[in-house]
């Protein structure tokens, strides 16, 4: 059985808890390899990924390896990106079917996405626990 692809990203443990750790990654941008990176103005940022089922013991400080499916990446592309993209482009071409009037539809199909992130928002526990990460100290 070939292995399924893993997405990778090494971080630190900022914070330990009873139920859950708390890992600090730096999210870098496409462009942080070129020459004139420091004078664009780009800066990289830092998320803190939530571990909540882990197996041993880490502390503050760490480096670790968080890893996640490939597969369940792309659902994540999916639901946050690509959903709500084919979303607006159906109402805003139904909005204009039926009203012929495009600023209304262009608003309706932009005020749309506000009860679509309300609805992941308020599932958000629920794509916690199918979105999880898997943590692994880091082998020097």
């Amino acid at each position: 059985m070939a292995r399924a692809e893993v997405i990778e990203h090494t971080g630190i443990v900022h914070e330990v808890d009873n139920n859950c750790i708390k890992v600090r990654i730096a999210v870098q941008s496409a462009c942080s390899s070129c020459k004139a990176h420091s004078f664009c103005g780009v800066d990289t940022s830092e998320k803190l990924i939530e571990v909540e089922h882990w197996v041993g013991d880490f502390s503050k400080g760490e480096a670790v390896m968080l890893s996640l499916q490939q597969s369940l990446g792309y659902r994540a592309l999916f639901w946050g990106y690509i959903l709500p993209f084919f979303l607006v482009i159906s109402v805003i071409i139904s909005m204009i079917l039926l009203t012929g009037n495009e600023a209304l539809s262009g608003l309706v199909s932009l005020l749309i996405l506000v009860p679509y992130y309300a609805v992941l928002y308020f599932f958000r526990d629920r794509f916690k626990k199918t979105f999880s990460f898997k943590i692994s100290k880091l082998l020097n």
